[in-house]
């Protein structure tokens, strides 16, 4: 079985099982939960580890970009906690693994999500954009996003950007990508 094919079940699966709760609770030391966009969760967990062709296998290392770069994009739910939310958020998962499992052009991929705040968080690294649009232009995709109002509780967005530089291909890159953002908010 594919690292590809291990990721889209761990995918599909851990993700139904992620109880969500409203963020603002409190942290153990009764220090304000900060859920934003632009800011990592601190329990912020990964379903898997980063896989992909690009991806070192033994260390998790990214190839390095060649001249022209990396498309790195990344994704930000604020998951709406009713159940019937959540089991259409899962039964959008597996057609969404599927498709990532088998699309040209992915590179890297790594899936996290925060029981405390409620989110999910998607990073993907592509070979070009046009690689990426094939993917998020395609069926499986194009239903998450017409379905997004059932998921999403509002302040949910995607965003992209082209990088030769690894330092620009880290979560904490994406969570800086993501507090510059100013389209379209979910």
């Amino acid at each position: 079985m594919s690292s590809f094919t291990n990721l889209r079940l761990a995918h599909s699966f851990a993700l139904l099982a992620v109880p969500l709760v409203a963020c603002g609770t409190d942290t153990p030391d009764d220090e304000p939960l900060t859920c934003a966009r632009g800011t990592l969760e601190p329990d912020l967990g990964f379903l898997s580890p980063m896989a992909g062709p690009a991806v070192d296998p033994a260390t998790g290392a990214i190839a390095p970009p060649p001249a022209g770069g990396y498309v790195v994009s990344t994704t930000y739910l604020a998951l709406r906690p009713e159940p019937a939310a959540q089991q259409r958020f899962g039964e959008l998962n597996g057609p969404i693994g599927q498709a990532l499992a088998t699309a040209p052009g992915l590179l890297a991929i790594q899936f996290g999500s925060s029981q405390s705040c409620g989110t999910a968080r998607t990073f993907t690294i592509w070979r070009d954009e046009d690689a990426m649009y094939a993917y998020v232009t395609g069926p499986a995709h194009s239903a998450a996003i017409a379905a997004v109002t059932e998921v999403s509780r509002g302040g949910s967005v995607a965003t992209h950007w082209i990088t030769t530089s690894t330092a620009q291909m880290t979560w904490e890159a994406a969570a800086a990508q993501l507090t510059a953002f100013d389209g379209r908010i979910y």
